[in-house]
């Protein structure tokens, strides 16, 4: 897909209220479905189309651009990793594990590239 089909979100607070933010390289298809969403507005200071903050509008920009554009969360959620929560897992484990029957165990070399 072009970078011309490629809408980023951002989160925005514009007017003490929490908003999408719709960042888009120009072109008519994104204009028009943007153009349809819940009370789309332009910000000249973000310089980015937006809408309310409400979990209905986003699933609504989602469900709008789907297989028409790819919608970046990269900046809109969070995937950070806790890694208290998060059990380590040593190599051993994978040189020791018995697999089932039909899958192939793991090569030793990408074993110790791992370690």
């Amino acid at each position: 897909m072009d970078n011309s089909r490629i809408i980023t979100l951002h989160h925005l607070y514009i007017n003490n209220k929490k908003q999408i933010g719709l960042k888009f390289f120009p072109n008519k298809i994104i204009q028009t479905i943007i153009k349809g969403l819940p009370n789309p507005r332009w910000s000249n200071l973000h310089n980015m189309a937006f809408i309310i903050n409400t979990p209905k509008n986003l699933d609504t920009v989602y469900k709008n651009f789907k297989g028409v554009a790819w919608v970046n969360g990269n900046y809109f959620f969070d995937k950070k990793l806790n890694l208290q929560t998060v059990n380590p897992t040593s190599i051993n484990e994978f040189r020791l594990r018995v697999t089932p029957e039909g899958y192939n165990r793991c090569p030793e070399c990408f074993l110790q590239k791992l370690e």
